[in-house]
């Protein structure tokens, strides 16, 4: 799968929920979980290898690609109906999932989905 590819189908995976598709935030997103997709072993750490990629490439501060994706998240769960967001997550959650649950989540169901195989894709979680 080409990476153009793979941006469509992660733009199409989140079109479950409601997202402002045209924000900036949604940009952090998408490009979070295609980096989470391409190689798991950056999930050891956001801090360290997710977000300051992320603020390099918008010319921004690592710590308001996380606030952008963490406003991006809530706005999300304010706007989608609660029985998706429970079907997708296959769980009942009380509490709004963190931003690096959600990529994770969000990126091993591209993965399992799609049948997408990386190199550098560690088993599942």
């Amino acid at each position: 799968m080409t990476d153009q590819e793979l941006y469509s189908v992660i733009v199409k995976e989140l079109r479950y929920f409601n997202f402002s598709i045209n924000s900036i935030a949604f940009k952090y997103l998408v490009d979070a979980i295609y980096l989470v997709t391409k190689d798991k072993r950056k999930i050891k750490n956001f801090n360290q290898y997710i977000y300051p990629k992320i603020a390099k490439e918008y010319g921004t501060r690592s710590e308001n690609v996380l606030w952008c994706i963490s406003k991006l998240i809530n706005i999300m769960y304010e706007n989608t109906d609660k029985e998706i967001i429970n079907k997708y997550f296959n769980t009942y959650y009380r509490r709004k999932l963190s931003p690096k649950l959600f990529i994770i989540i969000i990126s091993n169901n591209i993965q399992e989905n799609h049948k997408i195989n990386y190199n550098h894709i560690c088993k599942k979680m």
